[in-house]
Protein backbone atom coordinates (compact mmCIF):
# COMPACT_ATOMS: atom_id res chain seq x y z
CA UNK A 1 0.00 0.00 0.00
CA UNK A 2 1.26 3.36 -0.36
CA UNK A 3 0.99 6.73 1.36
CA UNK A 4 2.02 9.90 -0.32
CA UNK A 5 2.52 13.50 1.97
CA UNK A 6 3.37 16.60 -0.12
CA UNK A 7 3.92 19.66 1.67
CA UNK A 8 4.94 22.98 0.72
CA UNK A 9 7.30 25.03 2.42
CA UNK A 10 8.00 28.87 1.72
CA UNK A 11 12.04 28.53 1.98
CA UNK A 12 14.88 28.09 -0.76
CA UNK A 13 15.42 24.35 -1.75
CA UNK A 14 19.33 24.91 -0.30
CA UNK A 15 17.92 26.17 2.94
CA UNK A 16 15.19 23.33 3.44
CA UNK A 17 17.70 20.47 2.25
CA UNK A 18 20.90 21.65 3.88
CA UNK A 19 18.58 21.43 7.58
CA UNK A 20 17.01 18.01 6.42
CA UNK A 21 19.10 16.85 9.18
CA UNK A 22 19.64 14.63 12.56
CA UNK A 23 17.71 17.79 14.47
CA UNK A 24 15.02 17.80 11.93
CA UNK A 25 14.35 13.73 12.37
CA UNK A 26 14.56 14.22 16.14
CA UNK A 27 12.07 17.13 15.75
CA UNK A 28 9.52 14.83 13.70
CA UNK A 29 9.96 12.06 16.57
CA UNK A 30 6.96 11.31 18.99
CA UNK A 31 7.99 11.86 22.45
CA UNK A 32 10.38 10.07 24.61
CA UNK A 33 8.06 8.38 26.74
CA UNK A 34 6.95 6.91 22.80
CA UNK A 35 9.90 6.56 20.88
CA UNK A 36 13.42 6.82 21.78
CA UNK A 37 16.14 7.68 19.02
CA UNK A 38 18.85 4.82 19.69
CA UNK A 39 20.83 5.78 16.23
CA UNK A 40 21.16 7.74 13.70
CA UNK A 41 23.63 7.55 11.00
CA UNK A 42 21.91 9.96 8.16
CA UNK A 43 21.18 9.99 5.15
CA UNK A 44 23.47 8.87 3.15
CA UNK A 45 23.41 5.48 0.87
CA UNK A 46 23.97 3.11 4.10
CA UNK A 47 23.41 4.74 6.80
CA UNK A 48 21.24 3.70 9.40
CA UNK A 49 17.97 4.70 11.74
CA UNK A 50 17.16 3.09 14.79
CA UNK A 51 13.83 3.85 16.73
CA UNK A 52 12.73 2.07 19.88
CA UNK A 53 8.82 2.22 20.77
CA UNK A 54 7.74 1.95 24.00
CA UNK A 55 4.00 2.77 23.03
CA UNK A 56 1.68 0.72 22.21
CA UNK A 57 3.68 -2.08 22.53
CA UNK A 58 7.77 -2.33 23.16
CA UNK A 59 9.14 -2.73 19.56
CA UNK A 60 12.23 -1.82 17.20
CA UNK A 61 12.16 -0.07 14.18
CA UNK A 62 15.23 -0.14 12.16
CA UNK A 63 16.20 1.29 8.53
CA UNK A 64 19.08 1.16 5.98
CA UNK A 65 19.27 4.00 3.77
CA UNK A 66 19.34 2.33 0.28
CA UNK A 67 19.90 5.67 -2.07
CA UNK A 68 20.64 8.96 -2.29
CA UNK A 69 20.52 11.67 -4.76
CA UNK A 70 21.24 14.98 -4.65
CA UNK A 71 21.66 17.84 -7.19
CA UNK A 72 20.70 21.23 -7.87
CA UNK A 73 16.90 20.98 -7.63
CA UNK A 74 16.41 17.11 -5.79
CA UNK A 75 17.44 16.08 -2.62
CA UNK A 76 16.26 12.69 -2.04
CA UNK A 77 16.92 9.01 -0.19
CA UNK A 78 15.22 6.28 0.10
CA UNK A 79 15.16 3.88 3.09
CA UNK A 80 13.74 0.29 3.48
CA UNK A 81 12.83 -1.60 6.74
CA UNK A 82 15.65 -4.13 8.47
CA UNK A 83 13.65 -4.73 11.34
CA UNK A 84 10.04 -3.44 11.82
CA UNK A 85 7.41 -3.26 14.31
CA UNK A 86 5.37 -6.28 15.08
CA UNK A 87 2.50 -7.09 11.71
CA UNK A 88 5.05 -5.01 8.75
CA UNK A 89 6.74 -7.40 6.60
CA UNK A 90 8.09 -4.13 4.18
CA UNK A 91 8.92 -0.85 4.53
CA UNK A 92 10.09 1.70 1.65
CA UNK A 93 10.23 5.35 2.15
CA UNK A 94 10.94 7.86 -0.36
CA UNK A 95 12.03 11.32 1.32
CA UNK A 96 12.41 13.67 -1.28
CA UNK A 97 12.88 16.98 -0.94
CA UNK A 98 12.26 19.34 -4.37
CA UNK A 99 12.62 22.94 -5.68
CA UNK A 100 9.92 24.91 -7.31
CA UNK A 101 10.73 28.16 -6.84
CA UNK A 102 13.62 30.16 -5.48
CA UNK A 103 11.30 30.39 -2.09
CA UNK A 104 8.99 27.42 -2.87
CA UNK A 105 10.44 23.83 -1.89
CA UNK A 106 8.32 20.56 -1.82
CA UNK A 107 9.28 17.97 0.85
CA UNK A 108 7.09 14.32 -0.61
CA UNK A 109 7.03 11.70 2.28
CA UNK A 110 6.00 8.69 -0.18
CA UNK A 111 5.77 5.42 1.68
CA UNK A 112 4.96 1.79 0.32
CA UNK A 113 4.11 -1.18 3.05
CA UNK A 114 3.19 -4.67 3.12
CA UNK A 115 1.82 -6.70 5.78
CA UNK A 116 1.02 -10.13 5.97
CA UNK A 117 -2.48 -9.87 3.41
CA UNK A 118 -4.60 -7.08 2.04
CA UNK A 119 -6.61 -7.24 4.58
CA UNK A 120 -4.27 -6.26 7.02
CA UNK A 121 -2.50 -3.37 4.55
CA UNK A 122 -6.16 -1.66 4.68
CA UNK A 123 -6.36 -2.34 8.75
CA UNK A 124 -2.54 -0.87 9.15
CA UNK A 125 -3.40 1.97 6.41
CA UNK A 126 -5.39 4.43 8.89
CA UNK A 127 -2.84 4.01 11.44
CA UNK A 128 0.12 4.61 9.96
CA UNK A 129 -1.19 7.52 7.98
CA UNK A 130 -2.47 8.87 11.31
CA UNK A 131 0.99 8.48 12.40
CA UNK A 132 2.85 10.32 9.73
CA UNK A 133 0.00 12.89 8.62
CA UNK A 134 1.40 15.24 11.39
CA UNK A 135 4.53 15.86 9.38
CA UNK A 136 2.87 18.21 7.35
CA UNK A 137 2.80 20.49 10.36
CA UNK A 138 5.95 19.98 12.08
CA UNK A 139 7.81 20.28 8.63
CA UNK A 140 6.15 23.79 8.23
CA UNK A 141 6.85 24.57 11.78
CA UNK A 142 10.62 23.25 11.94
CA UNK A 143 11.24 25.67 9.11
CA UNK A 144 9.42 28.70 10.04
CA UNK A 145 10.56 28.63 13.11
CA UNK A 146 14.01 28.84 11.34
CA UNK A 147 15.57 32.06 10.56
CA UNK A 148 16.21 32.06 6.62
CA UNK A 149 19.83 33.47 5.23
Amino acid sequence: MNIRLVTEINKSFDFVSAHFDRKLFRFLLPPESVAKLIRYDGSSTGDVVHIQFKLPWSADWISQITSTRVNAEVFEFVDIGIKLPYGLREWEHQHLVEKRSNDLTLIVDNMNFKTCCRVMDWLYYPILFMVFYPRKAQYKTFFDKMIHP
